[in-house]
This record gives C-alpha cells, sequence and structure tokens, in this order.
C-alpha cells in the first residue's frame, strides 16, 4: 500500500469514527447532558475497537514516515500495532493510580 493512500485512509476513517461518537453521544445524553455508559454497553464496545482500529493506522502512517520508499512495509505495520498496545497499556496503568 501507498504511503499517501493511507494517509487519506486514515484521515477519512477517524474523520468518520469520531464524528459518528460524537453525534451518537448527542443523541443519547438525557436533559442534564449526560450519558451512562451501563446503559450503553455495546455501542460503546463497538465505538472503542473502531478507535483502536484508527489509532493503529494513525501509529502505522507516523512510523511509515521515517521509513525510505513511496510504500509500506512490514517493519511499519508492526511498529505501528506496537506504538498502540504499549499505549493502552501506559493509559491502563496510570488509572491503576
Amino acid at each position: 500500500m501507498k504511503k499517501k493512500t493511507l494517509t487519506t485512509i486514515s484521515y477519512l476513517y477517524n474523520i468518520l469514527v469520531f464524528g459518528s461518537f460524537f453525534i451518537w453521544g448527542f443523541s443519547v445524553q438525557n436533559d442534564e447532558g449526560l450519558v451512562y455508559p451501563s446503559e450503553h454497553k455495546l455501542p460503546l464496545t463497538i465505538f472503542i475497537t473502531l478507535m483502536i482500529i484508527g489509532m493503529v493506522l494513525a501509529a502505522v502512517n507516523l512510523s511509515s514516515v521515517k521509513g525510505k520508499g513511496d510504500s509500506i512495509n512490514r517493519k511499519s505495520w508492526i511498529a505501528g500495532i506496537v506504538i498502540v498496545l504499549l499505549f493502552i497499556v501506559l493509559k491502563a496503568a496510570s488509572t491503576l493510580r
């Protein structure tokens, strides 16, 4: 896959996922502007999964910047996945404090 193609896919995907998340959030909020996660477990799980996929796309795009050539190699994909996993582990560890 070419770098320019991945960049376009990554931007469009993230804009669509985050935009649909905000639209969904505004549609299910109550009168006080709150959304209760216990009432909406399935949609939130789906959005979290889609956002993790978006993070992987963005991380692969970021890691492919320093690579030479026009195409994305296997090292860029592995580096992108490792970056996302490291980010998730660090965020989970910081919430345990």
